[in-house]
């Protein structure tokens, strides 16, 4: 190593002992390019931390957020203890300092308009209810009692109970419409007013056709304020029925007595065929009970439907009615006792319609004729088609109804039927004696 690099001392002291020679480390220069390259990291280091800074801040909030979001809280109700005393006490405005309403506070609120249609509701359905309650004091309950002695001479009693309508007041009687179920092999009918007085009835006459009957309880049997709590019931025009209308369902429509449904007449198109006669349905959206019965009435508390749910559509228990302008001919009879005509036709109306896309003639299809009918007896059979009855033309089974109503048993018509044959539709002449339905 060169002697530039020992100090004095050093050089002094070599012939003595030996000394490690110490060396002087020189400062490297400053460089630019590292300089310039160092802040950057630090700048880009920087950086870094400050975009995981945000994105932690705002994963936090927005956590925190969520969290008050997802809370479910409920107003207090009215009439309650409060829970905080910290609420802002409401000032009572003085006659000297009313307020001027803001444009906000006379413009209705969603909550105001909410409010609205819940008092809109519960107005309808109070009027609803007293429309029901009303009609209600012309349904009765019907109930017949069998009794039976078995071999052990016990007597076995059973009982059903039917909903009635109360129809007429003859001046004598009080004259109850009700299904003949209620009634058929009865040995004794009672009858259960709206103030809950059970009176004895007695049967006046069914239809085996329909299944209606008429009862009737001798007034002088009832109390005073047992006929003050029941009325007659306002029989309406159906005829003026139709879709959409509203309805209350009374009497037994969910199965039970003194039970209450309302809806809206969803068809009045469909039909019906009974012996002699056809009838439109009322069909409702109201969900009874198959086992259902009792009437329907209109808003103006007017029955315009007595309720059968075996002419319901099958598999479905939407209370389904008979028009009561269809049935109040028959009520009429059965509330005098009168004889009810009888022939003994099952049919269906052939409109101009159908003729046209079938062929067959216009008139009423006959699709059966009842065993030891009169029908029968005249010689009239299934396929036939009634044309003609007393000289007029024939084209729906109603005209067929209005017809054998306007006759009395014993009574002769003569009829045309077109039959078909080899060649087409032949004409045939009967003579139809009415008999008398049972």
């Amino acid at each position: 190593m060169d002697d530039q690099n020992l100090s004095p001392k050093q050089t002094e002291d070599d012939e003595g002992e030996y000394h490690f020679l110490k060396e002087t480390v020189k400062e490297k220069p400053i460089s630019g390019r590292r300089v310039l390259s160092k802040a950057l990291f630090a700048i880009v280091c920087g950086a870094l931390f400050g975009v995981t800074a945000a994105g932690v801040f705002y994963g936090v909030t927005t956590s925190a957020k969520s969290r008050a979001a997802s809370r479910v809280t409920f107003s207090e109700d009215e009439g309650g203890e409060a829970m905080s005393s910290s609420a802002p006490a409401v000032e009572t405005p003085t006659e000297t300092s009313t307020p001027t309403p803001t444009p906000t506070e006379t413009q209705p609120t969603e909550q105001d308009e909410n409010a609205l249609a819940l008092a809109d509701y519960e107005t309808l359905n109070a009027a609803m209810k007293e429309i029901a309650d009303k009609a209600n004091v012309s349904v009765v309950e019907v109930t017949g009692i069998k009794s039976q002695e078995d071999w052990f001479q016990r007597t076995d009693t059973s009982t059903v109970t039917q909903s009635g309508l109360i129809v007429a007041n003859n001046g004598t009687s009080l004259l109850i419409l009700t299904s003949s179920d209620s009634v058929a092999g009865a040995n004794e009918i009672a009858v259960t007013m709206p103030d809950e007085t059970i009176a004895r009835a007695s049967l006046v006459k069914r239809d085996s056709n329909t299944g209606l009957c008429v009862v009737s309880i001798p007034l002088n049997t009832l109390g005073e304020s047992t006929l003050a709590s029941c009325a007659v019931a306002d029989l309406g025009n159906s005829y003026t029925v139709s879709t959409g209308d509203s309805v209350i369902a009374i009497g037994s429509p969910l199965g039970y007595s003194d039970s209450v449904a309302y809806g809206e007449i969803t068809s009045t198109k469909n039909t019906v065929s009974v012996v002699d006669g056809e009838y439109n349905l009322l069909t409702t959206d109201i969900q009874g009970s198959p086992d259902g019965n009792g009437f329907l009435i209109n808003l103006k508390g007017q029955v315009v439907g007595c309720i059968f749910q075996k002419y319901a559509t099958q598999n479905t228990a939407v209370v389904t009615g008979v028009p009561i302008s269809l049935l109040k001919y028959l009520i009429e009879e059965l509330s005098n006792n009168s004889s009810l005509s009888y022939a003994g036709i099952h049919g269906q109306s052939v409109t101009r319609e159908i003729s046209k896309s079938s062929g067959i003639p216009v008139g009423v299809y006959i699709s059966a004729v009842e065993a030891d009918s009169p029908a029968l007896a005249a010689g009239l059979q299934a396929g036939d088609i009634l044309v003609k009855m007393d000289g007029l033309d024939v084209s729906s089974m109603q005209l067929v109804h209005n017809k054998l109503t306007s006759m009395k048993p014993g009574d002769t018509v003569p009829i045309k039927v077109e039959r078909t044959g080899p060649d087409g539709y032949v004409e045939f002449d009967f003579q139809l004696t009415i008999g008398e339905a049972k």
